[in-house]
């Protein structure tokens, strides 16, 4: 609940925001400079502390303790306001700080210096109420408070600059969010404690003024490790560093001309202006209404802060790792939603349900850690992604100017509303509405307002808000273990199980975990993770998998082919093609087919010119059948010449016949038709090939061959190929459904299913004696009836549709009578009286 009264970049930077001094000509010729690897994980490191040692400071001097402290100084509603209001509108100076500091080369001894100075003004404020009157203290509070706001606030985009060339782009969010969640936890530790603490000294021992003096004292220990800490981290040369000529020659408005001028910060601008009013307007009033409506104590506050820390350091890696697989833009979308609903769970609180209030208020604190954890981290990322890396400053100096104006006006505009609403009392739904309760009604709204604002922002890499709503609702808990599994050390088959996991779900949140598996020692979890990485239809794997294709000592070839055709990427052809030129004993033959395989898949030019090359040299039975297949799947025109010359060469019953008319019939080019209807006319051809022949014409649509292909019924010895052929010539009729529904009954069913399609016929055919040919397995008197009945119809006097089945029929007396061509005349007859030709 701490989190609806804590401005946005108080929570985001941890305490990072910071300033500068007569240190700084000192380190200013040492401190930048360029960092390798282990130094940059040292800095890493020593930020996450760093973060969590200010956080004392702003956990011990904020939230509750800030309000409390003020409103036993006697603070009305205006006031409590105005101390909201204060941090924001101290970003004003983040401006003029920004331009300043980005002409600098070193911004630590800025940053460090200047928030240390900032956190020790909290010295005389704690001593205050020992020296004046509770009247007077209140104004030297909001003084001290203001200036030590200011010197906090004017770092904050030196430290976002430093941070931003520190931190690795595509680790941002799981590495803000763990320094966030570290942060969370200490901050919630010591909370409890002080809350605590204060309350003893409040209610117990009535010194209060003590116990807030101890509770700040605590905080300034925190300020005082974050500036030892922040003075060890190190600090990589800034890429804003301008030069001494550059700045002489651009005027300060110039200067912020720029991030009004682009067009995607100012939507992130406009978007965070009209969410600042939604976050601030009713902010500090959430604890003054805990405090003095529900008459909550400091630690059931703190209680409330605690489910929130909870909340928040689940939230935080959750919401860093869903920001690096889709984007910063649509998970802030979800959070500004989730947010949105917080206030309400306000709304049914009272004091004389006091059980149900608080059962309502951690449901609220659950969702408010939650949220507000990702609607900081995302907010704070588009920042960075929104601004050119030598204008981080400039750019973040900016929005802070903007939203904290807005953000220092909205309490005191809330402060305003709820005075002048003070006697209102509406009973609505058997609850008793106050002005608070319309305040933060208010600010739901108002948060929800600022949506719209965020159609225009590009998120480079960003997926849809509800392409990830469908990811996250196909991934269960079992994917998340799964993937937490491939993220840590395990055992062997442990990794493989999670891959294989991985695999069924098709994941597109663990691309990244399955990209670090295809180099893990085991080669079952390599090829498992090649496996699921083509399952991902997400064009970024393709990238990884091709990086472990070049690894020459792999030994997955055959996995990574397979799972690059699955993802139909036609980059990833010439890295096939080349593996095939290679040399022969380099892979093994079920490699060799993957990659043929994976080329078909593909297809393209590139991909068909070498699979026709190796086809037309090649001489190996079953390479020459893989090859078949992958131009039949390329569905390449120009193979058609290559694949008829070969076939023409093979002897009747060669076992690549049979493959060459499948992948004419999948090209299905018409320049294959002289062929592949040869075949139907020359009596030596293989009863095998048939099937598969009346495929491939179907998928030519030539109704041409249809009654010569009906002729091949009686050939064949198989049931199943006979009613294969037939099922082709009733689609090849337009009557294919009715066929299929006759042929694919059981026996018994199918007659029944057969007597139906008769009873359906006009009253001039005979159909009691069909009825009684079919029952007695007579198909040739049946088809006899069937065939001699008159229909009435003439060529002339039908659709071009039905004149086909009219030359079908009229034809159809010479053909053997054999059990399959039954359904295809009793279908013929009934699409041509009246009912609806199928296809």
């Amino acid at each position: 609940m701490a989190y609806d009264a804590t401005p946005l970049f108080r929570r985001i930077l941890g305490g990072m925001e910071s300033t500068q001094t007569q240190h700084e000509q000192k380190a200013e010729s040492s401190n930048a400079r360029s960092l390798n690897r282990w130094e940059v994980l040292q800095g890493l490191q020593i930020s996450i502390w760093e973060g969590a040692a200010a956080t004392v400071w702003i956990t011990l001097t904020g939230g509750a303790f800030l309000t409390g402290f003020a409103l036993w100084l006697h603070a009305d509603s205006f006031a409590i306001g105005l101390l909201s209001a204060i941090p924001t509108l101290a970003a004003l100076t983040q401006p003029i700080a920004a331009y300043w500091a980005e002409q600098k080369s070193a911004r630590k001894p800025f940053v460090a210096w200047c928030s240390f100075y900032g956190r020790m003004l909290w010295l005389p404020i704690l001593l205050l109420p020992f020296f004046l009157p509770r009247s007077l203290a209140l104004v030297g509070f909001l003084l001290l408070f203001t200036l030590s706001s200011i010197l906090t606030s004017m770092p904050q985009p030196a430290w976002t600059s430093w941070m931003s060339d520190l931190v690795p782009p595509d680790h941002r969010g799981r590495y803000f969010g763990r320094r966030n969640m570290v942060a969370g936890f200490v901050g919630m530790l010591v909370g409890m404690l002080a809350a605590w603490f204060l309350d003893y000294m409040v209610h117990s021992r009535r010194q209060p003024a003590m116990g807030f003096a101890v509770v700040f004292a605590a905080g300034l220990l925190g300020a005082v490790l974050s500036l030892v800490l922040i003075l060890r981290q190190p600090e990589p040369t800034p890429s804003s560093a301008t030069t001494q000529g550059e700045a002489s020659r651009q005027s300060f408005l110039d200067h912020y001309r720029a991030p009004f001028a682009d067009p995607n910060f100012r939507a992130l601008l406009l978007f965070s202006a009209v969410f600042c009013i939604g976050q601030f307007v009713a902010a500090p009033f959430f604890t003054a209404y805990g405090l003095q409506i529900l008459r909550l104590n400091y630690v059931w506050m703190q209680i409330l802060a605690a489910v929130v820390g909870v909340s928040n350091m689940l939230g935080m890696p959750l919401w860093g790792f869903l920001a690096d697989r889709f984007g910063n833009k649509p998970i802030l979308v979800l959070n500004v939603v989730g947010v949105f609903t917080l206030p309400f769970f306000w709304i049914p609180t009272s004091p004389h349900h006091l059980v149900l209030s608080l059962i309502l208020l951690l449901f609220n604190s659950l969702g408010s850690g939650l949220f507000w954890a990702g609607v900081g981290l995302t907010q704070f990322n588009l920042i960075i992604a929104c601004s050119p890396p030598q204008r981080t400053a400039t750019y973040a100096a900016t929005l802070s100017a903007v939203t904290g104006l807005i953000g220092g006006i909205a309490p005191m505009v809330g402060g305003i509303l709820l005075q002048m609403l003070a006697g209102v009392h509406i009973s609505l739904f058997g609850l008793s509405i106050i002005n608070y309760h319309l305040l933060f009604a208010l600010a739901a709204v108002m948060r929800l307002a600022a949506l719209p604002f965020l159609r225009s922002l590009e998120d480079k890499g960003a997926v849809s808000t509800t392409k990830v709503l469908q990811d996250l609702g196909r991934s269960g808990l079992r994917q998340w273990r799964y993937i937490r599994t491939l993220q840590r050390a395990a055992e062997e088959e442990a990794r493989r199980r999670a891959a294989e996991g991985l695999t069924e779900k098709g994941s597109h949140l663990a691309i990244e975990e399955l990209g670090r598996a295809l180099s893990d020692p085991s080669r079952a979890v390599r090829a498992e993770a090649a496996r699921a990485l083509g399952e991902t239809a997400d064009t970024s794997a393709v990238d990884l998998l091709l990086k472990a294709l070049e690894d020459t000592g792999t030994d997955i070839v055959g996995e990574i082919a397979r799972a690059l055709g699955k993802l139909g990427d036609r980059r990833a052809n010439q890295a096939l093609i080349t593996l095939l030129k290679g040399p022969q004993e380099a892979l093994s033959e079920s490699d060799r087919f993957a990659l043929v395989r994976a080329l078909g898949k593909l297809g393209g030019a590139d991909a068909v010119d070498a699979l026709i090359r190796l086809f037309s040299t090649e001489e190996d039975g079953q390479r020459l059948e893989a090859l078949t297949f992958a131009l039949g799947e390329a569905g390449a025109s120009k193979a058609v010449q290559p694949l008829s010359e070969r076939f023409k060469r093979l002897p009747v019953g060669h076992p690549l016949r049979r493959a060459i008319v499948r992948a004419l019939g999948d090209i299905g080019e018409k320049s294959a038709l002289p062929l592949l209807r040869s075949l139907l006319e020359q009596p030596d051809t293989e009863p095998s090939l048939i099937p598969i022949l009346a495929d491939a014409l179907v998928r030519l649509t030539d109704t041409g061959a249809t009654f010569a292909l009906a002729k091949q019924l009686a050939r064949l010895p198989s049931p199943v190929a006979r009613r294969q052929v037939a099922h082709a010539v009733g689609r090849l009729l337009g009557i294919g459904d009715c066929v299929y529904g006759l042929l694919s009954y059981a026996e018994r069913e199918g007659e029944g299913a057969l007597l139906k399609v008769i009873s359906e016929l006009p009253r001039n055919f005979p159909i009691a004696d069909i009825e009684a040919a079919l029952l007695h397995n007579e198909n040739a008197t049946a088809l006899a009836l069937l065939l001699a009945a008159p229909r009435h119809l003439s060529k002339s006097h039908v659709k071009s549709e039905k004149r086909v089945l009219l030359d079908f029929l009229d034809k159809a007396n010479t053909l053997p009578p054999t059990a399959e061509l039954v359904p295809i005349v009793l279908c013929a007859l009934r699409a041509l009286h009246g009912r609806s030709v199928q296809s």
